[in-house]
């Protein structure tokens, strides 16, 4: 038999050797061992308040484990706990052992315990997860667009200088942009502290600007630069946030002053904006196109459905059923929910159902993945009526999450 705890200090040195063969790569620090241990516990004991490392643990050996990363999240405009999940990983030789599932248990306890209703997690193979609840809910597009179809816009682009004045301005076009979608980490100022230190133009090649309208800030941009030894450079931009259209408009310009150097810009935006009208040529017949892909950013699980519930934003008024099924590793959720909504939501047991689902399809409905007339994918959900007051609880929504974990 195994033991489920927590694991800090010398053995996070354990759990590095077999994330290494498990995600084959290479981690340097285990050049010194000695020094790299003490480095972990150093790592370990400023640890952020609500990390937890938890692993499985056979003659005091570790074998499995996982981490669980503390976030606040937007959720239908109230900020909620998140717990995320990463470096899940149990060594070659133990994987019959089950113990990757009795980790999971364990911490959906603690994530109800300190109120982190819902998780997140990036998988290497999403099928795997869905035994454990998890479910696609956000995704984003990456724009590839021509430089010469950009067209120049009003305002002013200004490089970040690192000033206190910046650093506000930047924060303050993040909680505007970032309170739109579900998922959204909400930064505290221990993320912001880090966010400010990797933008480090002169070390990594990655450059941010900050856009004005009427000396209004609207919009903030980080790029870097992709070098091809075969044309000219493509541009990467992996950060862009903006409070107003006219920002969005205003820092995408900036490129224009880099056509005589650059053939491509890549933008990672949320999918519900479209890049379409403000593009000035959109390819055709002997013109190059502009291209997008959709990207799935994780997946997400509710770990406790009555509490969700009671914060989900519903439209209008009404009362309906909704019975959750098959939820092995978070059995509080199974059975009915009556949810009362109006000016505020209630909810209570019940015994009539209206919709019965399992944890995947109501993870990923309730955050907004698809309205209820697309929810026919899953194929664990049936509705018996009441379709109407149903479409106020479950519809389409918009979901975004940068961060990794």
């Amino acid at each position: 038999m195994y033991e489920i705890k927590e694991f800090y200090g010398k053995e996070t040195l354990r759990f590095k050797e077999i994330c290494c063969e498990l995600f084959r790569y290479a981690d340097e620090g285990f050049e010194n061992r000695e020094e790299y241990e003490k480095k972990l516990i150093e790592a370990d004991n400023k640890r952020k308040e609500g990390f937890i490392r938890m692993g499985a643990f056979e003659d005091g050996n570790l074998f499995a484990g996982m981490e669980l990363h503390p976030y606040e999240i937007n959720f239908d405009g109230k900020v909620m706990k998140m717990a995320g999940i990463g470096s899940v990983v149990s060594s070659r030789a133990s994987r019959i052992k089950g113990a990757i599932k009795a980790i999971f248990k364990e911490l959906f306890k603690v994530m109800r315990e300190n109120e982190q209703y819902i998780s997140h997690l990036y998988p290497f193979n999403a099928n795997y997860y869905r035994q454990y609840g998890y479910d696609v809910s956000c995704n984003h597009c990456q724009w590839s667009i021509p430089i010469e179809y950009i067209p120049e816009y009003m305002g002013k682009n200004v490089f970040y200088d690192g000033s206190e004045k910046m650093k506000k301005e930047i924060k303050e076009i993040y909680e505007k942009f970032s309170s739109n979608y579900n998922m959204a980490i909400v930064k505290d100022s221990k993320r912001w502290d880090d966010f400010f230190k990797n933008i480090r133009p002169y070390v990594t090649k990655t450059f941010s600007y900050v856009h004005y309208t009427k000396d209004c800030a609207d919009a903030f941009m980080l790029y870097s630069i992709n070098e091809n030894q075969t044309h000219p450079q493509d541009f990467s931009v992996r950060t862009l946030w903006f409070s107003s259209f006219e920002g969005l408009k205003g820092v995408l310009s900036y490129f224009v002053t880099q056509r005589p150097y650059g053939d491509r810009v890549y933008i990672k935006l949320p999918c519900d904006i479209d890049l379409s009208a403000a593009i000035e040529i959109l390819g055709g017949w002997g013109k190059r196109n502009v291209d997008i892909s959709t990207i799935i950013d994780g997946t997400t699980r509710v770990v406790d459905v009555a509490e969700v519930l009671k914060r989900a934003k519903c439209k209008g008024c009404g009362s309906v059923g909704i019975k959750i099924v098959n939820d092995e590793y978070c059995p509080w959720n199974n059975g009915i929910y009556t949810l009362q909504f109006g000016d505020k939501n209630t909810v209570s047991r019940g015994e009539n159902a209206d919709i019965e689902m399992d944890i995947n399809a109501f993870s990923s409905l309730i955050m907004g993945r698809c309205e209820l007339d697309r929810a026919g994918i899953f194929a664990n959900l049936k509705i018996f009526g009441n379709e109407e007051e149903l479409k106020k609880v479950f519809y389409k929504k918009c979901c975004y999450i940068e961060e990794h974990f």
